[in-house]
């Protein structure tokens, strides 16, 4: 079963793929709510033929994070970074709260991401013609 389906294209991607796929750019993460399921990673598809942006709730990536989820939710308090509240923002948070670690993790699929471009730059192109 698909973890999400591109809304620009109707092609369906699983947990893995989302973290693992050239054509999948994560862009950022948005602090929405304290309620962890409103909170949400914002992902770009970035074949030619689509382009679409759209989001995934940061809970769909709790079984891949490989880290402690802190139960204190610093937003809003003056121990906050406010590193999630903008999606353009890309720098690692250090402190102890619910976010955090999934703020370490969308970094670390950018990462990857930015890897698999420079190895497979034609990835797109190759499922296109398939």
């Amino acid at each position: 079963m698909p973890t999400k389906v591109c809304p620009g294209c109707n092609q369906a991607f699983s947990l893995l793929e989302l973290v693992e796929s050239p054509e999948l750019q994560p862009l950022g993460m948005q602090f929405v709510d304290k309620e962890l399921s409103q909170n949400v990673y914002y992902f770009s598809h970035i074949c030619p033929s689509c382009g679409t942006t759209f989001v995934v709730s940061v809970t769909a990536f709790l079984p891949l994070i490989q880290e402690p989820i802190p139960t204190d939710c610093l937003a809003g308090t003056e121990a906050c970074e406010e590193h999630c509240m903008a999606v353009a923002d890309l720098e690692l948070c250090s402190r102890a709260c619910r976010y955090a670690p999934f703020r370490r993790f969308l970094l670390q699929i950018r990462r990857r991401h930015e890897l698999a471009v420079l190895t497979e730059p034609d990835m797109c192109d190759a499922n296109a013609k398939s």
